[in-house]
């Protein structure tokens, strides 16, 4: 878990090189600042951002979860965060930045911080997290165990996307997808009842 500005900053290059200049996205977008080689983030301090390094220390890969209770700016129109009950919102999460260097696409790193991620919410007594994604990761986050939230929806920065989103502790869905979080969810249910 990023704990330092250190971190945050290492983080910001990170998403640099992959959405600039790699992707060619936020060229224009006021947070990114090319001299510094830096996209910033406002949520980062506000949410729980995870980074992977490599054995040499650098950043091969970060997810940020953050409470939709949280200034998440954009994120609430597009998210229809608004018409959540109030219970659900401040029990709802948002999960962007899942993202990991060109070299370890296609290993088990991407699985591992969207395992890491859930492992926060289920901590913190979440009930449901929101995402979106580009039509090739629907597959992933699927098995995951997200559905469909409000179709395609288009992205202040990349177009139209998926919402999705994902009930975090329905067993029953997580089970029925062979979701590999539903052993952490069994996990942290018997966890509960041991410490009741």
């Amino acid at each position: 878990r990023a704990r330092s500005q250190q971190d945050l900053e290492d983080a910001y290059r990170f998403w640099y090189r992959v959405y600039v200049q790699e992707m060619s996205r936020h060229s224009d977008d006021p947070l990114t600042d090319h001299g510094a080689g830096k996209l910033r983030d406002p949520i980062a301090t506000s949410g729980c951002l995870l980074l992977a390094r490599s054995t040499a220390g650098n950043v091969v890969g970060t997810v940020l979860n953050t409470p939709s209770t949280e200034p998440i700016g954009k994120y609430e129109g597009f998210y229809g965060l608004d018409a959540l009950s109030g219970i659900q919102r401040r029990r709802s999460t948002i999960t962007t930045k899942l993202m990991v260097a060109g070299r370890f696409r296609g290993t088990k790193l991407p699985m591992q911080l969207a395992r890491a991620a859930y492992a926060h919410t289920l901590e913190t007594g979440m009930l449901y997290d929101f995402i979106d994604c580009n039509d090739h990761l629907v597959g992933f986050f699927e098995k995951l165990g997200y559905r469909p939230h409000r179709g395609k929806v288009h992205h202040p920065d990349y177009g139209h996307v998926n919402s999705m989103y994902i009930a975090l502790q329905d067993a029953v869905h997580l089970y029925n997808v062979g979701s590999p979080i539903y052993p952490m969810l069994l996990a942290h249910q018997e966890n509960q009842r041991v410490y009741a």
